[in-house]
């Protein structure tokens, strides 16, 4: 049964995936499917409606073969409540980071309002019968055929508990509002007299995958992401800035003029990339690239071969952005991290046009923050 529950995990993170173009998100669409929903009267509406955003653009048999398939296994999760296991004594004023595990991500605000932070990576699944008894006549009653919507929320449930069971924290700390599991979960954990609290980690754009989220505290990089989240319909009783964490870099030698960061690339854009810098090569400049550590292929050796290359794995980011006088992506969090550190940021807009004019719709926060493109520095 696990082993179906992480097949079923992995064919949907896939089918999700797919769709995830920038170039392909219609705003004006988002804008009118989020007025169709209208306000959720609750968290677990909330919820609802995230998922509802998610599996918008899946194909109707697709749909229904996830629904199909999770049923058995929503089941199989409901009928296998155990007792609650003893609480282990709980530490004053600790929290537990799930779902990352790693606390380089949390922001010091954060990990200085707490004695202790446990990470927790993967937790076991732990269900009381109260608990049950709280997810049938809650949630099951009112979406008795979602079963997908149903399954997750179920697992997430079961982790929330062993969490709390076990550590009995404070708060659950996560980096998760693209889950539609959220809300359900905040209203879970207000239950259990536990915080639970999201960290913004990684660039957020229009894009209703996040929308109707819900979180006793967001901790956001800018005050700009309070605005689009709140043009995403969600609800957080609490919003705290805490700007992307940049160490004051030691004065490196520029080692480059221009570097490009590559993310998950098509063949096709690497060619149209690699056309551009060598323009800039041209002109007597030193370009470098630096490839995605997860997808990097041999296409990206073979097209790029012409401009150093930076390892990722060598050389830490933020290092990396100091040590090259202009930063160039299409679009990524590498990008807010130059501007932070005031190297000079360079949007791509000509390997991807329609992806490039797309960005401005759906609100890219660079466009707001001092930026040249791609087509300026060449000329």
């Amino acid at each position: 049964m696990k082993n179906l529950v992480k097949l079923l995990k992995k064919t949907v993170y896939r089918i999700l995936s797919v769709s995830t173009d920038m170039a392909d998100i219609d705003v004006l669409k988002q804008e009118m499917y989020l007025k169709h929903l209208g306000k959720p009267s609750d968290k677990i509406q909330r919820s609802y409606f995230q998922y509802l955003c998610q599996i918008r653009e899946m194909p109707l048999f697709t749909k229904i073969a996830i629904n199909f398939v999770s049923m058995p296994v929503f089941f199989y999760w409901l009928i296998r409540c155990i007792k609650c296991e003893r609480k282990e004594n709980r530490v004053a004023n600790s929290a537990v980071f799930f779902d990352s595990g790693n606390s380089s991500v949390l922001p010091h605000v954060v990990k200085s309002r707490y004695s202790e932070i446990t990470n927790v990576e993967k937790a076991k699944c732990l269900c009381c019968k109260k608990d049950r008894s709280f997810f049938v006549t809650k949630v099951w009653r009112r979406y008795p055929f979602s079963f997908y919507f149903l399954l997750k929320n179920m697992i997430k449930m079961t982790q929330y508990r062993y969490i709390i069971q076990r550590y009995h924290p404070q708060a659950i700390l996560v980096c998760n509002e693209y889950s539609f599991s959220s809300s359900f979960l905040t209203l879970f954990c207000s239950g259990n007299n536990v915080q639970h609290i999201d960290i913004m980690h990684g660039e957020k754009m229009f894009y209703i995958r996040d929308a109707f989220f819900s979180y006793d505290e967001c901790v956001v990089w800018d005050e700009y992401y309070i605005e689009l989240f709140s043009r995403l319909k969600a609800y957080n009783s609490k919003y705290t800035i805490v700007p992307l964490e940049v160490k004051e870099q030691p004065v490196l030698k520029i080692k480059y003029d221009y570097t490009y960061y590559l993310q998950s690339e098509s063949r096709e854009t690497l060619l149209e990339i690699a056309k551009q810098l060598r323009i800039l090569k041209d002109q007597g400049l030193i370009v470098a690239y630096r490839p995605h550590p997860i997808y990097e292929n041999e296409d990206t050796a073979e097209i790029m071969k012409d401009f150093e290359r930076e390892d990722p794995k060598s050389v830490p980011i933020l290092d990396s952005i100091s040590q090259t006088r202009n930063v160039i992506s299409r679009y990524s969090t590498v990008l807010y991290q130059a501007y932070l550190l005031k190297r000079n940021v360079v949007i791509d807009d000509l390997s991807r046009p329609d992806e490039y004019r797309n960005l401005k719709e759906l609100g890219y926060i660079m466009f707001s923050k001092p930026h040249t493109l791609l087509h300026e520095a060449i000329i």
